[in-house]
């Protein structure tokens, strides 16, 4: 994860972090939604849900990837980047709920608890950039 928004990254200018955190969301979001559909059965399994409704929400996954990829490089960054954050921010909840509502194998909590972390993260980020593109209460007084 420290490799995905290194050092200087997280000190760029907020519509360059933005943007990097979408596009980023993008690619893990994709990547979790492929392994999804293709393995749903053995996640499922580890995750102790269906593998049909671990492929189900694989595909969820995949749409949501390509939302992401799309406000990535859309003209306005800020309102792409606030539904991010949100959906960044329950989707870890609702990992972590999962996590204690149900049974997953050892595995799968370890996966689950890469996924909430993962999404923290990337929300952290966005939350980063939308915080610095606030005017600042000393730029306001002029």
């Amino acid at each position: 994860m420290s490799e995905m928004i290194s050092h200087d990254a997280w000190h760029m200018q907020p519509e360059g972090l933005a943007r990097r955190a979408l596009g980023l969301n993008a690619a893990g979001v994709g990547l979790a939604g492929t392994a999804a559909v293709v393995l749903g059965g053995r996640i499922g399994r580890s995750i102790d849900l269906s593998g049909a409704l671990t492929r189900l929400a694989g595909l969820g996954a995949l749409g949501l990837s390509g939302a992401l990829g799309v406000w990535s490089v859309s003209e306005e960054w800020q309102p792409p980047t606030r539904r991010a954050l949100a959906v960044n921010t329950v989707g870890a909840a609702a990992v972590v709920g999962h996590v204690l509502g149900r049974q997953p194998s050892a595995a799968g909590r370890v996966g689950l608890a890469v996924t909430a972390v993962g999404a923290l993260g990337l929300a952290a980020a966005q939350a980063k950039a939308l915080i610095a593109a606030e005017p600042h209460p000393d730029d306001l007084s002029a």
